[in-house]
């Protein structure tokens, strides 16, 4: 089933400046989706495998400097 993933940047000034940021998108989220915090590059491709696996979608991206 098609669905959203979200990927965050734990080091992205919204979640510095809100450490509640990423538990109020999981919890908007829900079960619509995958929500995956990335501390790394590697862990960016294990989560886009995982995305591409599930057959999600759609991504959206906190990464903390405004581009994708």
């Amino acid at each position: 089933m098609p669905g959203l993933g979200i990927i965050s940047n734990p080091f992205a000034k919204i979640n510095k400046r809100d450490p509640e940021h990423n538990t109020l998108l999981w919890y908007i989220l829900g079960n619509r989706g995958q929500f995956e915090i990335t501390n790394s590059l590697a862990d960016l491709g294990r989560v886009c495998e995982e995305f591409c696996a599930r057959g999600l979608d759609t991504v959206g991206i906190v990464g903390g400097d405004g581009t994708i």
